[in-house]
This record gives C-alpha cells, structure tokens and sequence, in this order.
C-alpha cells in the first residue's frame, strides 16, 4: 500500500471505524442473544452483587436455597463489562465489546508504525466479519482481541528499548489473558519461549511478569469462585475432529482474510520463528477442538466455529503488512512488462476490499440487529404469556437463553428433568405449570431437538396444540380435581 501515504492510510481507517461506530449506534444491541452471553451477563451481576450464586425459590419445597456457584466462564469478561454495568445497567454492557474492538484496532496502528508498515493492514481487524458480530455481544472475543494487541505491541517495542518496562507489561498481559480465556496464551508462548532460546537479555522479565498475571488469575477465582483453580470443562479434543474442521477453518482463514493463513505463514520479519509457531499452533488446536459450531446449521456454523480466530488477527496483520509488500514487489519484478497492469490491478483490489469492509461491516450490523429484534419478539411473548413468578419448563439447548432476571421473575426447569411425576407435584404446589418449546430447524440436530421436544409436550394429556407464531409453542399446565396434568392454553 506504498501508493497511499501513511497519513491517508489512517484517515481512510478513521472513515471505516467512524461507519462502524455510526452502525453500533444505530442498531445499538438490546438483547442477550446467545446462550453464553446470557451466562457471562448473570457472572456479571452477580459479580456486581459480592457473589457467585443464586438465592433462588425451590419450587418443590416452597423454601428458598441457595444455587451454588453460577460462574462457568473465567472471570475476565465480566472483569471488563463490571464498570459497564454499573455505570448504565444491564444493556450497557454491550457498548463493553465495541469499544475493546476500537482500542484493539488504536494498538495494532501503533504496532505496524513502530515497525515502519502501513497502518491501513490494521483494517484486517475490522474486515473479518466475525469481529464485527461478537463486538455486539458480551462474550470474550473482543476482550481476548484486546489483550493479545497490547500484549504483543508491549513485546515488539521491548525488542529495541526500555525492555524491563515493556517486557513486564507483555509478561503481565500474557499471564491475564487467560483470566479472559485460557487458549489466549498459546498466541505468547512462541514469543516468550523464543527469548528464552535466544538469551535475550531480561527475558526473565517476561516469566516473572507472566507468572505474576497468572497469580492474579487464581487470586480473583479463589476470592469468587471459592476455587483458585477453577477451570470451565472443555469439550472434547481429538485427531476425528481434524478432517471436519480444517477445510472450514482454512476457508475462513484465506477468503474472510484474504490470504490471510498463507501470507501470515510467509512472513519474514523479526521473530520469523516465534511468529510462525504462534500462528501454527494456534490454528493447529483448534482443528482438534470438538466445537466448529456445524450442528447450529451452514450460515450460523460460519459464525459459530471460526470466531475462535478473532484473537489471531493481529498476528495474521502484522505478517500481512510484512508479506504482502514483499511478494507483491517480487511479482513485479518477475513480470516486469506487466508492472503497470499489476499496480493497476493492486489498488483495485484494495479499494474493492476496503469497499466490502465499510458496506458489509454496516449491513452485518443492520442485519445482526434484525435477527436479534425476533429473538427479542421470542422473548417478549414469553414474558407476556407468563406471569411473574411462574414456573417454565423449557429445553435449555433452545430457549434457556431467554430466561434472565434482568427481564424478569421466572423459573426456568429443564424438560429433561421434569417429567410427568414431577410436573404433577410442581402444579398440586403452584397451581400452575407453563411449557415453553421453541423449535429451531436449521439443521439435522436441531430438528431432531425439536421432534424430541414435541414428544415431550404430546406426553401430558390431553396433548397441547396451541402456537404463537411458527416456531414458539407456549402452554399452561393445569390440575383438574387431582387428575393427571393437562395442558391448556395459555
């Protein structure tokens, strides 16, 4: 991008971030719309509130009872949306994810001119769809992303000055950027290894400082979490997933960042070893990593599985800057007749992806917010057709998402631990009982879900028929002079 000035390359990534800014704000987010974020939402409060637990009624006893721990996640994101949340309540948390993608972005510019590239490579950040999706959601993408910037910008500037200051800046980031998200690491191992290979003077800094980040890890889950080694159970790793992920993973990697992999895996910059192997390895574990997001269908499995790349992206940047240039020169210089055809045809691409960045960064917005407004007309039927209080048997793989005490007093049971008998004693006790299935459709395993669902509420008698809308089934479940449940509609 020799042909744009540095100058100009920072206005035209100032216009990109000022139309993504403008598209934030003008589908602002206004519901919790994945299950995880509903679960680092409640980690949140509940950090807010000096707890990790729930005081919640128990139904079949009429006693109140305490939960135990609620937390699943590490407790870095809720760390990051705390000052949110108390500065503006709940639907301020999501302002937390957008505006750690914005300073991630001020950091890369400010790595890529340290090391004379072009700051414009900075837009790859914004360019990835996936990153413009989860800085909507309060997950831990967006504060990974942030992280692992800072991080490796502490590093790189500590390679050529004030190196006690900036090496234990990077050491400490690196040992916090698990507090956020365990895989974190593997993007600094490669780096801190390779100091330690090479005899860099201070590399000590770095272990010091990374161990003193992993302190503050175990001391902020031992004063939450009551365990200081807490740990989420990960899902399943192993060679089988390898062939069902690496095609998908290799595809997101090289068209959604184009060239991304291959140019990253080119680069021959400082720390050429170290970057490579950071790269490598990432991307290598997570082709063994169960979760690719398939069985949620096609289009949402595009935003599911490779959004675990987010974190990568400033690596991919910095090797691009570097990559790039370079092989770009040497193509014109094998095919020096065509020099001028080449330039022409360079600066084409890059405005028609620049274009595609600003265009499709606003439309994934707009259209992020009109998937998220059903998701909203879900939840409000649910809150309309049941009282305050009531109790709701639902299946969690589906609708769990919708039940969180920022919306509203429910109980939300699981249908796989209700079943008829205890159905029959939860009414006799409450009077009431409502049956929520949301069926979704979008895939083999979800359609299995809902027939399993559908069988589940034909079990009461008479069974159920009553819909609200084409895929929310609401009922009421009531006795009858001690019969057996039957369901009614609501």
């Amino acid at each position: 991008m020799s042909w744009i000035d540095p100058t100009r390359q920072k206005f035209i990534l100032l216009a990109l971030v000022a139309i993504h800014a403008l598209a934030f704000a003008s589908f602002y987010p206004e519901i919790i719309t994945v299950s995880d974020e509903m679960s680092y939402l409640q980690q949140t409060r509940l950090l807010a509130e000096g707890t990790n637990e729930e005081v919640v009624l128990d139904p079949f006893t009429g006693k109140y009872v305490h939960t135990g721990r609620q937390t699943v996640y590490p407790l870095g994101t809720a760390l990051f949306a705390l000052p949110f949340l108390k500065a503006g309540g709940w639907q301020f948390v999501f302002a937390m994810p957008f505006l750690a993608m914005l300073m991630a972005i001020w950091g890369m510019v400010y790595w890529l001119e340290e090391e004379e590239r072009a700051p414009l490579f900075a837009a790859i950040l914004l360019g990835y769809p996936h990153t413009v999706v989860f800085s909507r959601i309060c997950m831990s993408e967006m504060p990974s992303l942030l992280i692992v910037t800072f991080g490796l910008l502490f590093f790189w500037r500590g390679l050529d000055r004030n190196r006690l200051v900036y090496w234990s800046a990077a050491g400490l980031l690196a040992g916090l950027s698990i507090l956020v998200r365990e895989g974190n690491a593997l993007l600094f191992a490669p780096f801190f290894l390779g100091a330690l290979l090479r005899r860099d003077s201070k590399w000590w800094v770095l272990l010091v400082a990374g161990t003193a980040g992993i302190g503050a890890r175990l001391l902020a889950h031992e004063l939450f979490l009551d365990d200081a080694l807490y740990m989420k159970s990960p899902m399943a790793f192993g060679l089988e997933y390898v062939a069902a992920n690496v095609g998908f993973y290799t595809m997101a990697l090289t068209l959604l960042v184009p060239g991304g992999l291959v140019l990253g895996l080119l680069y021959r910059g400082r720390r050429r070893p170290e970057l490579i192997a950071a790269i490598a390895t990432f991307f290598a574990f997570h082709l063994f990593y169960s979760f690719s997001g398939q069985q949620s269908g096609l289009l949402k499995s595009l935003v599911i599985g490779p959004r675990f790349f987010i974190v990568l992206l400033p690596l991919l940047a910095f090797a691009m800057a570097e990559s790039a240039p370079r092989l770009w020169a040497a193509a014109k210089a094998t095919w020096p007749d065509y020099s001028s055809r080449l330039d022409l045809l360079g600066k084409r691409v890059v405005w028609a992806w620049l274009g595609a960045v600003a265009i499709g960064g606003f439309a994934i917005h707009a259209g992020h917010s009109t998937w998220a407004s059903g998701q909203a007309e879900i939840r409000d039927a649910i809150y309309e057709h049941t009282p305050v209080g009531s109790l709701v048997v639902n299946d969690l793989r589906t609708s769990g998402k919708f039940f969180n005490a920022v919306y509203g007093d429910r109980t939300s049971l699981s249908r796989h631990w209700i079943d008829l008998k205890k159905a029959e004693i939860l009414i006799r006790r409450n009077g009431s009982l409502f049956i929520v299935q949301l069926d979704r459709t979008e895939s083999p395993f979800w359609q299995e879900v809902a027939r399993e669902n559908t069988a589940y509420v034909a079990s009461y008698h008479p069974p159920p028929a009553t819909r609200i809308g084409s895929n929310l089934r609401f009922e009421r479940t009531a006795t009858d002079l001690g019969s057996n449940p039957r369901a009614v509609s609501g």
